[in-house]
């Protein structure tokens, strides 16, 4: 990665090797949290020249730290098979930027309600970075804060997500978005995989269908009535994940 960053640029060719390479790591050693990384260099090096300076090296550094980070993953034959089911929602209305999430443990039955917003200060900067509309960046940060809150209890184990915004969908499961902010988002998210890795499965849920809808909408009562929980939790901001974030 130093060569790239010091020369400021990364051809279609160099990115196709790295790449190669990176592909055999995540399939024989590593896992998926290279996965992302993946994605990035080979849209670097499909962009070609016209990749700017700021942006290779940005990557660069991304890059080693995430390789620096690396470790086998380990797998075991005996391994909880019930999955983790999560839904997952944001609102953006009248300037309000809603989270909402609803888990359940099929292993344990135990499930969770949660509610909240988006602090102030990364409404802000995505502002100056894509504008007034933020709903993707608001779905899309839900699901990192969701993976974040139950990281241990999510190791190792299978989860299905179900997401209404086929954007922050499509970004996770692709690792890629053309928006700064869905990028450092999508980084975030894979980032968890190398200390609490995961087998995970994303899929569409219409908003009319989504337990996580009303959450969202700081209305949680009804999705709690049906699974007999009395009581929800706040969504949980982490001072390392904002800072990150806001220096995107």
């Amino acid at each position: 990665m130093p060569e790239f960053k010091a020369a400021g640029r990364l051809s279609l060719h160099e990115a196709q090797v790295v790449h190669g390479l990176l592909r055999y790591a995540c399939g024989f050693m590593a896992g998926r949290h290279l996965h992302q990384v993946c994605a990035e260099i080979m849209n670097l090096g499909l962009n070609g020249r016209s990749s700017r300076l700021a942006q290779v090296a940005d990557f660069c550094d991304y890059a080693a730290d995430m390789l620096n980070r690396s470790k086998p993953r380990k797998l075991t034959a005996l391994g909880e098979r019930r999955p983790f089911l999560i839904f997952t929602d944001g609102s953006w209305e009248n300037g309000f930027a809603g989270l909402g999430a609803v888990l359940l443990d099929t292993a344990t039955n135990q499930k969770w309600v949660l509610c909240g917003e988006v602090p102030d200060c990364l409404l802000t900067r995505w502002k100056q970075q894509v504008g007034e509309q933020l709903i993707c960046q608001i779905e899309l940060y839900a699901m990192v804060v969701v993976r974040w809150m139950f990281r241990d209890l999510l190791t190792n184990r299978r989860s299905i997500w179900w997401v209404d915004s086929e954007a922050a969908r499509f970004s996770a499961i692709k690792g890629l978005s053309p928006s700064p902010a869905m990028r450092w988002l999508v980084r975030e998210l894979y980032s968890f995989e190398v200390d609490s890795p995961t087998f995970s499965w994303i899929e569409r849920v219409p908003s009319f269908s989504n337990p996580a809808d009303g959450p969202s909408r700081a209305m949680p009562e009804e999705v709690m009535s049906l699974l007999d929980i009395h009581s929800f939790s706040n969504f949980e901001h982490p001072p390392e994940l904002i800072q990150r974030l806001l220096s995107a």
